[in-house]
């Protein structure tokens, strides 16, 4: 004999993150280890996506895609950095970093196009934005390491 019961109400799937597919979507991850479930499409046409504990963003060739919104954004893929709550964002056609927070606080107006190679990563230490970057005529990874906070200078210095 089967019986079947209605699901109980209020238990929800344990979430793990986010992922992108290979056709661009953003989809949740749900599940325990060994154990997993891909979830619904979210958002589509999506060019990078990254999540920290706290938050996810997903670029689409022109917005920031986050759970309060979309923001228009420079075309193209980006790269994203966390630090807490806050993220950054750079804009790799436009070599433009950008500081980001779910309260709606968006500066897209700082411009790293000083910064000579192409950039490969960013990351974040002690409130420095940090780059990974990929110099033309070299075979090492220089990291920049810059303290921004208002009006950014992004001028190339390897860090030591």
């Amino acid at each position: 004999m089967l019986i079947f019961r209605k699901p109980l109400e209020g238990i929800e799937r344990p979430q793990m993150g986010k992922m992108l597919d290979a056709n661009g979507v953003v989809r949740t991850v749900y599940g325990i280890a060994s154990s997993v479930t891909v979830g619904d499409a979210e958002t589509t046409g999506v060019l990078s996506s990254a999540c920290s504990s706290t938050l996810c963003l997903a670029k689409t060739d022109a917005g920031i895609v986050s759970t309060s919104g979309i923001a228009a954004a420079p075309a193209g893929p980006a790269l994203f950095a966390f630090d807490g709550a806050v993220a950054w964002i750079w804009f790799q056609e436009s070599r433009q970093l950008a500081r980001w927070t779910e309260a709606a606080e968006w500066n897209p107006d700082r411009h790293g196009g000083n910064i000579d190679g192409e950039v490969l990563s960013i990351g974040v230490n002690a409130g420095s934005v940090q780059f990974a970057v990929r110099r033309l005529n070299a075979h090492m990874l220089p990291v920049f390491s810059r303290r921004c906070q208002k009006g950014c200078d992004f001028s190339p210095r390897i860090k030591k």
